[in-house]
């Protein structure tokens, strides 16, 4: 029981989750991330910005908050 809890409290990745925020504009992109580090937040992968992938063009970021967990928001247009 103690190991459970210990793991918890460390940050065991079986109990990350990983977030996906849709938004509305590409600039909500940018906000959202500022925000999330301003808040203690971690910018993890590529800063944020537009990308090409196999679903077309996207603005994309993503972080990592205080507890573990991955968060990302997302603008595609159209």
């Amino acid at each position: 029981m103690r190991e459970r809890a210990d793991r918890r409290r460390a940050g065991d990745a079986r109990q990350r989750r990983h977030h996906r925020l849709q938004v509305r504009l590409p600039e909500q992109v940018k906000a959202f991330h500022d925000a999330a580090v301003a808040n203690g937040g971690t910018s993890i992968e590529d800063p944020p910005g537009e990308r090409n992938g196999s679903l077309g063009p996207m603005h994309l970021a993503y972080v990592r908050d205080p507890d573990g967990n991955k968060l990302c928001a997302i603008h595609r247009p159209g």
